[in-house]
C-alpha cells in the first residue's frame, strides 16, 4: 500500500474508533439516565410509555 493509502486507513479507523467511544459513551449514559428516571419518577416513566 501506498503512503496516501497507510494514512487514510490509520486516520479512517482513528476516526471509527473515536466515534464508536462517543457513541458508546452517549448510549451509556443515556441508560444511566433512564434508570434514573425509572427509579426517581416511577410514574412519569409508565405514563410516557
Amino acid at each position: 500500500p501506498t503512503f496516501v493509502q497507510t494514512f487514510l486507513m490509520t486516520y479512517c479507523s482513528k476516526t471509527f474508533r473515536k466515534l464508536g467511544e462517543l457513541l458508546t459513551g452517549v448510549a451509556f449514559s443515556y441508560g444511566t439516565l433512564e434508570q434514573a428516571v425509572k427509579w426517581h419518577f416511577p410514574e412519569l416513566w409508565v405514563g410516557s410509555k
